[in-house]
């Protein structure tokens, strides 16, 4: 797939293999996605053509007849069967309650962590340390809007609210 792509755009050879390199990260973070994307695709095709499908789940038997926009009808069948199987069905309900009991989640949007601290030393003048910057970016919408009007400080360990329960385990062993 990578070498299509090399053919459509032009860049120094040197760098190719630094292009390549980020080619497949993007892909490999990407994919999980477009694959979900792939079989909802199949399922609304299935569901318009008044196939029998659970709400909640899938049906590859029946979805293998609906491939998507753009994927070859042989293909989608090879990749229905490879979805149709007790393995995979285990790997997708293992995945699915992982990212339900997901703990990284935040709110800071998409900046880093770094970025978050270097705002906050231009925004008060001076270094903050971890604790302040994970406060800034893992309290509750309502807990950050008290800490501004001075209603609680950081130091007020149980009026503080957080988007985890880790989060706040993680504050008080840094504090």
């Amino acid at each position: 797939m990578f070498d299509r792509f090399r053919t459509m755009y032009r860049w120094d050879p040197k760098a190719h293999q630094s292009i390549r390199h980020s080619f497949i990260c993007v892909l490999k973070d990407r994919f999980r996605g477009i694959m979900s994307d792939m079989r909802k695709s199949s399922k609304k095709k299935a569901l318009k053509a008044r196939e029998d499908i659970p709400d909640v789940r899938y049906n590859f038997k029946i979805q293998c007849k609906y491939p998507p926009n753009g994927v070859p009808r042989r293909k989608w069948e090879r990749m229905c069967m490879s979805w149709n199987t007790k393995d995979w069905e285990k790997k997708s309900k293992a995945g699915r309650e992982n990212r339900k009991n997901d703990l990284c989640r935040h709110t800071g949007g998409s900046k880093g962590f770094d970025e978050h601290r270097r705002n906050l030393e231009k925004i008060k003048g001076k270094k903050v340390g971890f604790a302040e910057v994970l406060l800034h970016t893992h309290a509750t919408k309502e807990c950050k809007k008290r800490l501004n009007d001075g209603e609680i400080s950081a130091n007020d360990y149980d009026k503080l609210k957080f988007v985890t329960d880790r989060s706040k385990r993680l504050l008080h062993e840094k504090t």
